[in-house]
């Protein structure tokens, strides 16, 4: 799977140690499986260690197999408590865009 974490190398890394937080949800009444993961406080660039930033992503299966990854970079908290209501936001303003993976 393509992820801005994996675009963003310590992103990459702390995904190799388990460092991000990162759960699934099945929804019944569509047949959908959204998963939410994120890391805190990645360099975003290797130029400028001190710009440090937050990366969300939402993945989401729906019922008939199509995948769907919305990832970007934030400089807002984000707790398992926000993460959705941030996801969800994300998902509808700015430049978001969701793009749908071929597997």
């Amino acid at each position: 799977m393509r992820s801005i974490l994996n675009l963003v190398e310590p992103g990459a890394l702390r995904l190799q140690q388990g460092l991000c937080t990162d759960w699934e949800e099945a929804d019944d009444a569509t047949g959908a499986t959204r998963g939410y993961r994120f890391t805190h406080q990645v360099p975003l660039k290797q130029a400028h260690p001190d710009l440090a930033v937050n990366l969300p992503e939402y993945r989401e299966v729906d019922a008939k197999g199509k995948e769907r990854i919305g990832n970007w970079i934030t400089n807002l908290a984000i707790t398992h408590d926000n993460a959705q209501t941030l996801i969800r936001a994300g998902r509808r303003g700015g430049r978001s865009r969701m793009r749908r993976s071929i597997h």
